[in-house]
């Protein structure tokens, strides 16, 4: 392939570029009608559930500070990427959609704009209509992830089905694919600032940066394999008529973007966000991972070398190499058990986009070599195909995104049941009842979502434990350390997550049934009080972490005294972050919390900082400087983090305006004699 020629903008008319647009929108719109007016779909074991319960939180709630409700409470800003679920309570909120409907109506806009974005990059970067309106109909109607790989063909149930769509619907990406429609978006953006340096781009590729990554961690990583194809594809440059970048600038932009959305993503989160994706899939060996980074390089540098040999065209070679980073971490992990990243499977997206273009360029290539005759022969055969394409997908997309009589479900009669009956106690409510619950109330639950919300690392092997264990005495002592004061387990076979518990009856004769549907149970944790504080002895506090989760040997003291001290304590909460706690203590206690500690909590009395610290379960506990009765003020307030996130923010602000002003003044600077020489 040889360099093409950049055509001028006049070439095509503005009409004709938004008429094209237009059409790709339409055609979208067509196959996924159903999506934007549906409330719930037969889908209920779709993780939608979660990120619509969410929203409805986000809608209820001002101060977006503590997250009580989910993981034992945990920060706002650790629960999920806040882009697209404040979209969702945001436009709920203001148009009186409920959060399904919101949730369903934004993602059907955003399933329509990813074949529009994709031909807004072609078009822009090539000024080649023809090849932006080829790519956008294959992102639209084609899905090479099925022709490629037999499980994503036997898991949509056919070579041409639109994967796109069921992993939309059936698996809940949502986030991922509104991530990815804006990928294209800003590869254009990040692409004019760092050519051109016009200050338009140096403002908006930053904060278009900061949205993607604010939006999804999954399309956060398929971006960094297409911002490594866009550097990949501008070494070099000039054999491949490419305008060249100016590299500080590429970092200057990334190091904005990351400035501005330092709140919601401090150092920590990104920590404990890497951590909990490593544990959701097998860690590939060192050595493995080493001759795998090798093998890539050496494929890049003879692509490298063939792509200037026969001077490829820049935006030719950021597809082919786009392309060749997603299907190798797909292929990597389907067919040989390679983990280069985790979960690799769900990369397939960002795949099928990267294809679209490369078919694209293909096509047109092969178009041109044949007669002008077989051109139009070829032209209307692939027309016909679009149509029946097109059907092909709307049938398919009707049958996948049916609306069900939700209130029939268990996930509705066990979350209600929860809302009616707990109050503000927490629960363990199972599968994906946990994702629906929280829709109808703010019940606080033992887990809920989502995994990047996990930093205490106690909370996981105690879910596994009461999951997979036999024993319901073992699970309950969990419950119990945990503050679960009802635990629910669904029918088999009730959603499309199937029976989480893997001995659906260990809790029979073990604890007394509070609600029975068919076999659907929830049963009481007993305890004296439903209080999350407890006032106990120092000496039960949990100190050494268990092994796992049958080592409940530190916990046993720590229950035995939960509720029976005598001097019952009361935790009221009076927002999301403030609580209040009144207790009774003696020489020797503690007042004992089961609440996530986080150090940006404190805990006052009468004008006095208390010291509050976790013990060996992840969950706090108060000391009190004396006997007596208390009325404890807790708060939850911005740690040492949030603040430096907060100032790094302002910088990033300031630093942008200063970048974008000192740009504007060079651009106005009149050029002196010699101007332009080093």
């Amino acid at each position: 392939m040889v360099a093409t020629p950049h055509r001028t903008s006049a070439t095509h008319p503005r009409f004709l570029i938004a008429t094209s647009m237009l059409a790709l929108f339409a055609v979208n719109a067509y196959v996924c009608r159903p999506l934007f007016g549906v409330e719930i779909t037969k889908q209920t074991g779709s993780i939608e559930a979660a990120f619509i319960s969410f929203s409805r939180w986000l809608a209820d709630h001002a101060d977006w500070q503590w997250c009580p409700m989910w993981v034992n409470g945990t920060p706002v800003r650790q629960v999920y990427n806040p882009g697209l679920v404040l979209l969702i309570a945001e436009l709920s909120r203001l148009v009186h959609w409920t959060p399904p409907h919101a949730y369903h109506f934004l993602t059907a806009v955003v399933y329509c704009l990813g074949p529009v974005t994709l031909f807004w990059l072609c078009y822009r970067a090539t000024h080649r209509l023809g090849f932006a309106v080829m790519a956008g109909i294959f992102y639209s109607l084609l899905s090479p992830s099925t022709l490629l790989f037999a499980a994503f063909r036997a898991d949509v149930g056919g070579w041409l089905r639109a994967k796109r769509f069921q992993t939309l619907v059936v698996y809940g990406e949502g986030p991922h694919l509104t991530a990815l429609m804006l990928l294209p978006l800003l590869i254009w953006l990040l692409d004019e600032a760092a050519c051109t340096r016009k200050w338009p781009f140096l403002l908006t590729a930053p904060v278009a940066l900061a949205a993607l990554v604010l939006t999804n961690w999954t399309g956060t990583t398929g971006l960094s394999f297409a911002l490594g194809a866009y550097c990949l594809s501008k070494l070099g440059a000039e054999t491949g008529g490419s305008r060249p970048v100016h590299w500080p600038t590429l970092v200057g932009i990334a190091a904005a973007a990351y400035l501005l959305a330092a709140p919601w993503i401090p150092p920590s989160l990104i920590r404990s966000a890497q951590a909990s994706t490593a544990t959701m899939d097998v860690a590939m060996p060192l050595g493995s991972r080493i001759l795998s980074v090798l093998a890539l390089g050496l494929a890049a540098a003879g692509l490298h070398f063939w792509f200037s040999s026969r001077r490829t065209n820049s935006w030719v070679r950021f597809f082919i190499y786009f392309a060749c980073i997603s299907w190798v971490v797909v292929a990597g992990r389907m067919w040989f058990g390679l983990a280069l990243v985790p979960i690799g499977t769900r990369f397939h997206l960002e795949m099928e986009m990267a294809l679209a273009g490369v078919l694209a360029y293909a096509v047109l290539n092969l178009a041109k070599r044949l007669p002008r005759g077989s051109q139009a022969a070829a032209l209307g055969l692939v027309a016909v195909a679009c149509v029946a394409q097109v059907r092909h997908y709307r049938h398919y997309a009707q049958s996948i995104s049916q609306p069900i009589d939700f209130p029939t479900t268990v996930e509705y009669k066990m979350a209600h049941w929860f809302a009616a009956n707990m109050n503000s106690r927490r629960v363990f409510a199972p599968g994906t009842v946990s994702y629906w619950m929280n829709l109808y109330s703010d019940v606080p639950q033992f887990f809920g979502c989502c995994d990047q919300s996990v930093r205490n690392i106690e909370l996981p092997i105690a879910a596994y434990l009461i999951y997979a264990g036999e024993n319901g005495e073992t699970a309950t002592t969990w419950l119990k350390a945990f503050g679960v004061a009802a635990v629910g387990v669904a029918a088999t076979g009730s959603s499309q997550l199937g029976q989480p518990f893997l001995y659906p009856r260990k809790f029979e004769g073990v604890l007394p049934e509070a609600w029975h549907d068919g076999q659907s149970v929830v049963y009481w944790v007993p305890g004296e009080t439903g209080s999350l504080a407890h006032v106990v002895n120092r000496s039960v506090i949990v100190s050494r972490p268990p092994h796992d989760g049958l080592d409940v040997g530190p916990l046993l003291p720590l229950v035995a005294a939960l509720g029976h001290s005598g001097r019952p304590a009361e935790l009221r909460w009076l927002n999301s972050h403030e609580a209040e706690i009144t207790a009774q203590t003696r020489s020797g206690d503690i007042v004992f919390v089961q609440e996530t500690y986080d150090p940006a909590w404190h805990a006052t009395e009468s004008g006095r900082e208390l010291k509050i610290a976790p013990d060996a379960l992840g969950l706090m506990t108060i000391e009190p400087e004396r006997e007596g009765p208390h009325a404890i003020r807790m708060r939850y307030t911005h740690s040492l983090e949030d603040v430096l996130a907060r100032i790094a923010q302002i910088l990033g602000v300031l630093l942008l305006i200063v970048w974008v002003l000192w740009s504007r003044r060079l651009k106005n600077q009149p050029r002196g004699i010699g101007a332009g020489h080093p």
